[in-house]
């Protein structure tokens, strides 16, 4: 407990954690739905749900974890493309 960025970890940490649940109760039925109409999908529907949550929320991450500056250089980027 000595680390002076532990809270900011652990923060950090509880956020992701709660955006992750969040889209993951999002997509997760959406998949549902889907595997639900592809024959034999029942097999490897948990393998897809758990791949598609990771990937996503990876994404979702670094997105949020860029901070508002990060964003916004991205934001500058998409008008400035040559």
């Amino acid at each position: 407990m000595s680390d002076p960025n532990f809270a900011q970890q652990a923060g950090e940490f509880g956020v992701d954690a709660a955006i992750d649940t969040t889209a993951d109760n999002l997509i997760n039925p959406i998949l549902d739905g889907v595997a639900s109409h592809v024959p034999g999908a029942e097999g490897f529907e948990q393998m897809l749900n758990t791949e598609v949550d990771q990937v996503i929320n990876n994404e979702i991450n670094t997105e949020v974890n860029k901070g508002f500056g990060g964003m916004i250089q991205d934001s500058e980027n998409l008008f400035n493309r040559e």
